[in-house]
């Protein structure tokens, strides 16, 4: 398969092909970098903005299948090419998000993906009603879980304190605005936890 029917909300080997372990040649497609048209994710012929999604074609290597809107993490010495499991730890590095328009059987372990970088997509929201209250605009970061493959694993919250130039000047919250993936476009309350919300992606790639 080549890159150029590899399409949003698709995985190269989809969904009943075998996965080879040692991934063959399409660990040439590892870190190549597309711009989509923001699509609506339940019809990909409508618009659901006039803006441009930047998307990483990346590797998941975390041992386990991995879902729509999810904040991931790097792999230690693939940065920019594989992906090793969803965020776990308050306010860590973010390595983009699931492309939101993967379906429902998500990406298989060792397949290719489009990793969210830059622009709109549905991201999912913390399982913990008081981190869920969620204003447009606010700063984004991910949530504490207990593992890389934990249910209550890569989402977001928003981002508390005020970014100075040091941490001691405001109130030690310096590196959750440092590691913010981007700000929220739809707003949440604390009745809609562990849902999807509309995020403006950011990420510097």
């Amino acid at each position: 398969m080549s890159a150029g029917i590899f399409g949003r909300g698709e995985t190269y080997h989809g969904t009943t092909e075998t996965i080879s372990s040692t991934y063959g040649e399409s660990v040439i497609l590892e870190g190549q970098i597309k711009i989509f048209r923001d699509t609506d994710p339940t019809d990909r012929k409508k618009p659901r903005s006039q803006r441009d999604v930047k998307a990483i074609c990346v590797r998941n290597t975390s041992g386990f299948t991995i879902y729509a809107g999810r904040l991931m993490l790097w792999e230690a010495d693939y940065r920019g090419k594989r992906v090793a499991g969803y965020t776990y730890t308050l306010n860590c590095e973010v390595a983009g998000v699931v492309d939101d328009h993967v379906g429902s059987g998500g990406v298989r372990d060792n397949d290719l993906f489009w990793l969210i970088v830059e622009g709109p997509c549905t991201a999912l929201l913390s399982s913990v009603a008081a981190d869920a209250v969620i204003v447009a605009g606010n700063q984004l970061v991910a949530v504490t879980g207990a593992s890389s493959g934990g249910s209550a694993s890569g989402r977001f919250t928003q981002a508390l304190g005020t970014c100075t130039v040091t941490a001691a000047t405001d109130g030690g919250q310096f590196d959750k605005i440092c590691n913010r993936f981007g700000r929220a476009i739809s707003a949440a309350t604390t009745a809609d936890t562990a849902t999807t919300r509309l995020v403006d992606v950011r990420l510097g790639v």
